[in-house]
């Protein structure tokens, strides 16, 4: 999960939390760039403007209710040279893993941030200036951020609650309790959705998602990931974070999420590789899809039975139609820490493809040897951590290279708790790297590959004919979608584990490390 990154962040003065101008962004010629790393050859017909972009206001986590975290734009390739800074605004809202680690969202000419200390943010597009804030209750870990509609602002606010606020001026219209802190929510409908976690591995926590009336916070129904017994053991077993935001398909009355994955793991001094938990561990490191009118489970796809490696299936899946031989067809594709970008019938859940990206070591081991040290990749902040995006039937996905050396026994954990802190303390980012990986979406097979020398917790986002990602040391880079050249880089001055928003010609970022603030990012006049 996101809220799993170690934060290279420390306390700020006020002096300190000013806005920062970095240098102006660096133009890159195609000459001035690596070649992309190419995967498996196959023809790609590039449109001048990508095949499919959601329509209207990014009002929702990822841009609208299929999640594909695309938009058309007069940000091309043709005219990137001129995206320039338009404003920043800071954010003081300090959690776990620094200021923020999620979604702005923007509707007509207003964007809505919430930062890690829970508190909500209305702020002009055009001007960056504040509109209103509403403090939050508690600092989370994240991933974190509000979703609008119907003039209603929806975000988790700390302190086990979710909250509904006046879109217009912040005033507080009804708040519920969780019986965990939230993630970012979505909307569909007359109703909100929010998924939990399952605090930290402690034993006979579940991760659920729930759907709320989003007038009056009514409660309409609850899915609890783990099934009921915890697969033996309650005392010792847990899992199946909702982490992110689903995605709606409202033809056909269903919603789609990605799941956590199981604990204890990979074990403890107790019950190394798992014992306490036989059996696959439904439905952790799935993509479930439940009927939104009562949440009851329509399919599901698990990619990762009897996990052992913290290799969530966490991301929000995207909804997407490619062509085929036979025609059109309607997928679910989804991804996480596994590091397996996996593509499914959006009716059924049947797998049409599978396709890992990244380092892959010793991840398909289904035990541990006693006694042994195994360095694993993906590592526990490794895989696909952060959003993907479609675009042009191409599949963009942000990947981190980073191993966690595991043993059998969680390094002679007491509990699933103790074991999650020791795989943690046995990763480091320190050389760890990033890829943005294009898949062709009708049959899975990398199309390029571009390498970089720091994480991407930044996600994908497609706009325009570019696809733009953020690094962990504090870059924003545009690549061209038809073949990964990259052609616009921008050193922010801080780090980025947080993916943007777009509206028009501007892209609003949160900058979470470092020198804490939202950044727009504008097309300037020639």
């Amino acid at each position: 999960m996101l809220s799993g990154l170690l934060g290279l962040v420390g306390g700020c003065s006020d002096e300190q939390r000013a806005p920062l101008l970095p240098a102006r962004p660096i133009v890159l010629a195609p000459t001035q760039t690596p070649v992309p790393v190419a995967g498996p050859a196959i023809d790609v017909v590039a449109p001048d403007v990508p095949a499919f972009q959601e329509a209207g206001d990014w009002a929702l986590p990822h841009g609208g209710q299929r999640a594909t975290r695309a938009r058309d734009s007069e940000i091309q390739s043709s005219t990137v040279e001129r995206l320039d800074v338009a404003w920043t605004m800071p954010i003081w809202g300090f959690g776990p893993y620094g200021y923020a680690a999620g979604a702005p969202v923007v509707v007509e000419e207003t964007v809505y941030l919430q930062d890690l200390g829970s508190n909500l943010y209305a702020v002009d597009l055009e001007s960056g200036e504040l509109i209103w804030e509403a403090a939050g209750v508690a600092p989370v870990a994240g991933p974190n951020g509000p979703a609008v509609a119907d003039g209603r602002v929806f975000a988790s606010r700390g302190a086990s609650t979710l909250s509904a606020l006046d879109a217009g001026s912040g005033e507080l219209l009804w708040t519920v309790g969780l019986e965990k802190d939230g993630f970012q929510p979505t909307v569909f409908g007359d109703a909100v959705l929010v998924g939990t976690g399952n605090f930290a591995h402690v034993p006979g926590n579940s991760g659920f998602l729930h759907a709320f009336d989003a007038a009056t916070g009514e409660a309409l129904w609850s899915f609890q990931v783990v099934e009921e017994g915890f697969w033996g053991d309650p005392t010792e077993n847990s899992g199946g974070g909702v982490w992110y935001a689903p995605s709606i398909d409202p033809v056909r009355g269903l919603i789609y999420f990605g799941t956590g994955n199981a604990g204890p793991y990979p074990g403890t001094r107790f019950y190394p590789n798992a014992t306490s938990r036989p059996g696959d561990n439904l439905y952790t490191s799935s993509i479930v899809a439940l009927s939104a009118a009562d949440g009851e489970v329509a399919w599901y796809h698990q990619v990762v039975p009897h996990g052992l490696f913290d290799h969530d299936f966490q991301l929000s899946p995207m909804l997407v139609t490619v062509a085929t031989s036979e025609g059109e067809r309607e997928l679910t594709i989804g991804a996480g820490k596994a590091g397996r970008v996996v593509a499914v019938e959006a009716d059924t859940g049947e797998v049409v493809w599978d396709t890992p990206v990244g380092i892959h070591q010793n991840d398909d081991l289904t035990e541990l040897p006693l006694g042994a040290l195994v360095e694993v990749y993906p590592g526990v902040y490794g895989g696909v951590e952060t959003p993907m995006a479609f675009a042009g039937g191409l599949v963009f996905a942000p990947v981190v290279n980073a191993p966690t050396t595991h043993s059998a026994t969680g390094h002679g954990a007491a509990d699933g708790s103790s074991a999650l802190v020791n795989a943690s303390a046995r990763t480091s980012l320190g050389g760890a790297t990033g890829e943005l990986v294009a898949l062709d979406a009708a049959t899975g097979a990398v199309v390029w590959t571009v390498e970089f020398d720091s994480p991407l917790f930044g996600g994908a986002t497609a706009v325009g004919d570019l696809v733009f990602t953020g690094t962990y040391a504090g870059e924003i880079i545009a690549v061209r979608q038809a073949d990964g050249v990259e052609v616009w880089r921008y050193q922010t001055g801080g780090g980025i584990n947080s993916w943007p928003a777009v509206q028009g010609d501007t892209i609003v970022w949160a900058i979470g490390l470092g020198v804490p603030r939202l950044l727009a990012l504008r097309l300037v006049a020639d």
